[in-house]
């Protein structure tokens, strides 16, 4: 039973620790840098589909299934990404029309 809930626990931390990792990176560091994680996220993604064996029939099938599963980490990385991205040309905009009208 106490493994069970070690494992759940871990689970959860291999979730949800870089999802936070990548909202801080985000959050308070400008540029480009909030990129990390979606183009790590990305290189495993590329990792595990070239892991795929080789097998008769339909291989396509499986390499794209297999890029979509996997990317779905990307993705969200990168929405927070551009969410904040977003947010920060936002408050630019509005510093600078705050300055023009002084």
């Amino acid at each position: 039973m106490k493994l069970a809930a070690v494992n759940s626990v871990i689970t959860i931390l291999i979730l949800f620790v870089p999802l936070i990792l990548q909202i801080l990176i985000c959050k308070y560091i400008k540029g480009r840098a909030g990129l990390i994680l979606p183009g790590i996220s990305f290189i495993i993604s590329i990792i595990y589909m070239l892991n795929i064996p080789e097998i008769d029939g339909n291989w396509w099938i499986a390499v794209l299934t297999t890029l979509v599963i996997a990317n779905i980490p990307t993705i969200i990385y990168y929405l927070i990404y551009r969410y904040y991205d977003k947010k920060e040309k936002q408050k630019d905009e509005l510093d600078k029309m705050k300055i023009m009208d002084m």
